[in-house]
């Protein structure tokens, strides 16, 4: 193989490294098609099925800071106006985290991730039930 290789001229020698090139450059080229294809694949699995359970977590957390916030102007107000204002805008915080735990639900497929969101739903629940009673 190798004398065969020496016996060859130098311009066949090289028409055999471009043609082994254009092989090669063939193969990766083929190859980086076939993994743009996967890649695009993911980023659009990531943008319809995390992505709106991602706004909606975010969207949560909100509402639960939104909550926190009226719950310590109800505590610390100073007339009853302001006390019934801050309930009001409690009791609208509450049914948005409950739309949101309902729409975040309707996201999830998964045994394990049904569990956690109605654990948390839960906790959640009972949070507001201690709020209530102090």
């Amino acid at each position: 193989m190798r004398k065969n290789i020496q016996n060859l001229k130098i311009g066949r020698k090289l028409h055999v490294l471009v043609g082994v090139a254009l092989v090669g450059m063939l193969l990766i080229g083929g190859m980086s098609f076939s993994l743009m294809g996967r890649l695009n694949e993911m980023a659009s699995d990531i943008s319809t099925s995390w992505l709106p359970s991602v706004d909606t977590a975010r969207a949560m957390d909100t509402a639960l800071s939104n909550i926190r916030f009226y719950e310590t102007e109800y505590l610390t107000a100073l007339s009853s106006e302001d006390e019934q204002a801050d309930l009001q805008h409690l009791q609208a915080e509450k049914e948005t985290v409950d739309a949101l735990f309902t729409a975040y639900g309707s996201m999830i497929d998964e045994e394990e991730e049904t569990y956690y969101n109605t654990a948390v739903e839960n906790v959640f629940d009972n949070g507001i039930m201690q709020s209530k009673n102090f």
